[in-house]
């Protein structure tokens, strides 16, 4: 099999999370429930190999074993791709991989893991990665489905000459709905199905992804004189053609393979030639703002910074690297991420990016959308305490088991050390200068404990902090860190993390807005929390991890109600205000901006024109004046405009 999916996590451990409470989505459950006992008859077809018809009374009760195991699969597949979840209809297409991932060693004859995976190549590598998705609904298969009408306009002129436009699009979207979303099963013949799935999976894979294309024109193809004599003759339409074009495919010729290569060379249809179609389909202003629309509930990010941030992104995938444009068409990859974070969240390390790449969840390509980017950045942004606390997980929950090892600590504290030391670069670097020196004390059995709190008190000599940032933060972390394990099982929950860090000024650090750091004019930490109410005298706590003694804490803890009020309501807001960018201007970028600007504006006539002047004859001034002023809704505007959902 040349394809191969991507994936850091077993078909077993997927297994078992599926079978977790919640762990699937209701909606694909019940469907699910309610599709698989409707697979009788590809069952017969693909797996038993015995010809039958919808009329004929099938006995179930032998397929049992089988439906069982489509249902795991589908559930498996639903949890490893919350995005997409379950497709309607595809529990036959599950049925026909049953029939041709063969396994002699089961008793079954297929193996339920290596059915999955050939599954995913489908689902993941051959189709875009957001042809199934449920958000936009199926956007990736619309695309597809404006990319088919546009290659049978190039590649089959004279079908497209006797068709109008409006048919020929009425068609390809009917073919497409039919041909793509079920990948052909069902559709042609067996023999003819086991041949484009084989080309698909063991062509080079640039081939197999453009193999559905392929498979359509050739039947669109061999079709077309009788389609081109049904519009001349019989005055057909759309559904003519539609029609004319099942009954081709449901008779077509067995020697697919062969024929795929050959017509695959003769229409000259390369993967670098579909995903230029692709991404000029996708700059549609229709699908842009389906995108924008579907962000927009979900995201912290208001209509305007979404549709400029899409342009920049868009701008990306045109002018990145453009000699190999397939690897960027679906999306940006690990490379151009890394410039684009470390221009957003500057305090992040490029180790913490790679991590975030992959809680991204990148294609099999590699690559990251733009909808995941922007769910990523709306946290990382504009997101409240919470929400940045629950990513910060993640990173590290890679096997999404709830919990965090030793070792996952360790790698957590190390990041929190280098987003600590980051922050307080760029502090020093815009704060004001002091004068307040302080001198350290020399005492080598002083421990790690005793050496952090003189540091996080003393946090105006930036060099203490800096000259023992490799030795003593990393160690401060951890401790912390071990110290939320509240039942001593060397494993941090999301519980334990959450509710520790939101008392940890040291890791509140890490997260909070940039005004915040560099306002602070005293030259030591306030003595109370800033959710605090009433002030706290400074009292001395016992650490069980320190042998100096006691020592003065200085910053008392958060009040856990308050903390968790904070936390879960309110933004930490950034210094620019959320408002971000992907990419630096430039002339080039202003240019595509304006063409996109204008060509998804309406067409407006001279007439149209003249109307809408006389209809706003109002002059400006006195419409303004006529405007209610309310100075509160004022303000909200401009606050939404920067820092919360509009």
């Amino acid at each position: 099999m040349a394809l191969a999916a991507r994936s850091n996590r077993s078909f077993r451990d997927l297994s078992r999370r599926s079978l977790l409470p919640g762990a699937v989505l209701e909606a694909d459950a019940r469907q699910i429930e309610l599709d698989v006992p409707r697979t009788g008859l590809s069952l017969y077809r693909y797996v038993l190999h015995i010809p039958a018809t919808e009329d004929d009374v099938l006995d179930l009760t032998i397929l049992k074993p089988q439906m069982d195991s489509i249902k795991r699969i589908l559930m498996v597949y639903a949890v490893r791709n919350v995005r997409v979840g379950y497709v309607q209809g595809h529990a036959d297409v599950v049925s026909f991989l049953l029939g041709k991932v063969l396994d002699d060693t089961n008793a079954l004859g297929y193996n339920e893991e290596h059915v999955f995976w050939v599954y995913c190549i489908i689902m993941e590598r051959i189709f875009p990665s957001d042809f199934f998705a449920r958000m936009p609904k199926l956007q990736g298969f619309h695309v597809d489905m404006d990319v088919l009408a546009k290659l049978i306009q190039l590649k089959l002129p004279r079908l497209a000459q006797v068709l109008p436009e409006s048919d020929l699009q009425c068609m390809s979207s009917l073919l497409a709905f039919k041909w793509f979303i079920t990948v052909f099963v069902g559709e042609v013949p067996d023999k003819a199905l086991n041949g484009y799935w084989e080309y698909m999976l063991t062509a080079t894979p640039s081939a197999g992804a453009i193999a559905h294309f392929v498979m359509a024109l050739m039947i669109l193809d061999a079709a077309t004189d009788d389609i081109i004599d049904s519009i001349t003759q019989d005055d057909g339409d759309a559904s003519f053609a539609y029609k004319i074009a099942l009954e081709h495919a449901a008779y077509m010729d067995d020697e697919v393979f062969d024929n795929l290569k050959t017509k695959a060379e003769s229409y000259a249809l390369t993967e670098e030639a579909i995903e230029a179609i692709r991404v000029n389909v996708r700059v549609n202003p229709h699908y842009m703002e389906q995108e924008v629309c579907a962000l927009h509930g979900i995201t912290h990010f208001d209509r305007s910074q979404l549709e400029q941030l899409q342009l920049e992104f868009q701008f990306i995938l045109r002018t990145t690297n453009r000699n190999n444009l397939p690897k960027l068409a679906g999306g940006i990859n690990k490379e151009i991420l890394r410039p684009i974070l470390a221009r957003v969240i500057p305090e992040w390390g490029p180790k913490s990016m790679d991590q975030l790449f992959e809680v991204l969840q990148p294609d099999a390509r590699g690559h990251v959308d733009f909808q995941r980017l922007m769910l990523a950045l709306s946290v990382l942004c504009k997101g409240t305490l919470e929400e940045k606390l629950r990513l910060c997980f993640d990173l590290y929950d890679a096997e999404k088991l709830g919990h965090l090892d030793v070792e996952q600590m360790i790698l957590m504290a190390g990041s929190l050390c280098e987003m600590y030391h980051n922050k307080l670069t760029a502090t020093d670097t815009t704060a004001p200068p002091t004068t307040t020196t302080t001198t350290k004390k020399n005492n080598k059995y002083r421990s790690a404990s005793a050496d952090t709190a003189q540091i996080i008190d003393d946090e105006d000599d930036k060099s203490a902090i800096f000259d023992r940032f490799g030795r003593v933060l990393p160690t401060a972390f951890m401790q912390k860190l071990l110290r939320m394990d509240a039942d001593c099982d060397r494993k941090l929950s999301f519980k334990e993390w959450y509710q520790g860090a939101i008392t940890e000024p040291l890791i509140l650090r890490c997260f909070e807005d940039e005004d915040e750091a560099i306002a602070a004019p005293t030259s030591r930490r306030p003595s109370r929390s800033f959710w605090a109410e009433d002030k706290q005298p400074i009292v001395l706590r016992r650490r069980s991890n320190s042998s100096d003694g006691v020592l003065p804490i200085r910053s008392p803890p958060i009040s856990r109600e308050k903390a968790l009020s904070a936390a879960s309501d309110t933004p930490y807001k950034r210094k620019d205000g959320g408002r971000i960018s992907l990419l630096s201007p430039t002339t080039e970028f202003e240019l595509f901006s304006a063409t996109m600007t204008m060509s998804s504006q309406p067409t407006v006539t001279p007439e149209d024109d003249q109307e809408s002047v006389e209809a706003n004859a109002t002059p400006f001034y006195e419409e303004v004046e006529s405007r209610p002023r309310n100075p509160d809704s004022l303000c909200q505007v401009a606050w939404c405009y920067g820092c919360v959902i509009s």
